[in-house]
């Protein structure tokens, strides 16, 4: 058993983050010393089993028993070969979510391990980022986060690996990516959007995700609220068969359609609406808007984001993909036709357009404040209450 050193703040604090995400489920705890860790998850009323690590490397556990597997500085100092090793072990076994508490720097003087050194080989191994990874982790904060940090990752289906091979994935990467397996900024700044938006979802809402890609951003929605149902919506097949195949579920399903073109969905029959960046994309983004308004249910909200002004000397946006450039006025001067707008957010991932070096930040933008510092503009609205006749109301 590798002697680990135990600060006690630190080690309840990682105890949170393992019930934020994975709850109290049964929990594999892989070494302990004097058994410091386990009593504190048993604490918080996570059944909690301590095995030798050397044990788990021999023979895989049983995910009949235990559905979380969790470390707490015990990896640190391995080398590459036996991490990806166990790695491997661990995905074999069909444990379902893992999670490490890591030092970046090798405590015998080896190399820098970052966050992404970490996670990479997770992901090489079959697990990807967990939903309720940011209910865990502070995407702010990421960007400073010294010397340690804790990996909070889910087991992707078998299914998956066979049917969609990670190199399928690299060749869509343009279009369409599941951010869940893809570590670093541009897949942060993906998934702090989705997590934001589920705090807008009260107890059994019918959520839309609107041009929802991979579906990443759908299993979020649920994972991290009270909704009662998820739409993944959008209008590449390839992305509805990955999406249903990965994150499709008895709460979330996904349709192949257009985000402006929903009339397989009744007229106000949606709590929530979620679309992030797909207005810059669809050639008419007033036709979207007024679907979304036909679809909502009075007092019913929607969260969009769209790039802050990418365009070059030219006036024009060089991306090859989008239609149209926005800023804030012309933002919310649409949104202003039909709905109430409530919030505007900046955000910055680092690897944009307009801010390329910036770090993880999401702010919201005061009524009138400078926003030129946002790669990102993220803004909520809600569909007045009035708008309907004899609506039917929860």
């Amino acid at each position: 058993m590798v002697q680990t050193s135990y600060n006690a703040t630190d080690v309840s604090e990682f105890a949170d983050q393992v019930l934020q995400t994975c709850g109290v489920a049964p929990t594999l705890l892989l070494d302990d010393a004097d058994n410091i860790l386990a009593s504190v998850l048993r604490s918080r009323l996570v059944a909690t089993t301590v095995k030798n690590i050397q044990s788990i490397e021999q023979e895989p556990p049983c995910a009949d028993t235990w559905q979380t597997a969790v470390s707490y500085h015990q990896l640190d100092a391995w080398p590459e070969d036996r991490v990806v090793a166990f790695f491997a072990r661990l995905y074999a076994s069909g444990i379902h979510n893992v999670v490490l508490r890591v030092t970046y720097h090798h405590p015998k003087g080896g190399e820098y391990r970052s966050r992404e050194w970490w996670e990479n080989r997770l992901i090489s191994a079959g697990f990807r980022k967990h939903p309720r990874y940011f209910r865990a982790l502070s995407y702010n904060d990421l960007e400073w986060e010294g010397e340690v940090g804790t990996l909070v990752m889910e087991r992707v289906p078998d299914a998956s690996l066979t049917q969609f091979p990670f190199s399928q994935l690299l060749e869509e990467r343009a279009l369409h990516m599941d951010m869940a397996r893809e570590s670093g900024r541009r897949s942060d700044g993906h998934m702090i959007r989705y997590n934001h938006a589920a705090a807008l979802v009260r107890p059994g809402d019918v959520v839309v995700d609107a041009a929802c890609g991979l579906g990443y951003g759908s299993a979020m929605l649920a994972a991290c609220s009270p909704a009662a149902r998820v739409i993944g919506v959008d209008l590449s097949e390839f992305a509805v068969n990955y999406a249903q195949a990965n994150y499709g579920s008895a709460t979330v399903k996904f349709h192949h359609s257009s985000a402006d073109a929903l009339r397989w969905l009744p007229d106000q029959s949606v709590d929530l609406f979620v679309s992030f960046e797909t207005m810059e994309h669809v050639p008419d983004a007033v036709l979207m808007l007024r679907e979304m308004h036909r679809v909502l249910k009075p007092a019913g909200r929607f969260i969009v984001s769209v790039p802050n002004l990418w365009v070059d000397e030219t006036g024009e946006d060089p991306n090859p993909f989008h239609v149209r450039a926005y800023d804030l006025e012309s933002l919310t001067e649409q949104i202003d036709r039909f709905f109430l707008l409530e919030t505007v957010s900046g955000q910055t991932a680092g690897g944009g357009f307009k801010h390329h070096g910036a770090p993880r930040h999401y702010w919201t933008i005061a009524r009138g404040a400078p926003y030129d510092a946002a790669e990102w503009l993220i803004v909520s609205a809600m569909k007045s209450p009035l708008d309907a006749v004899q609506a039917p109301y929860t």
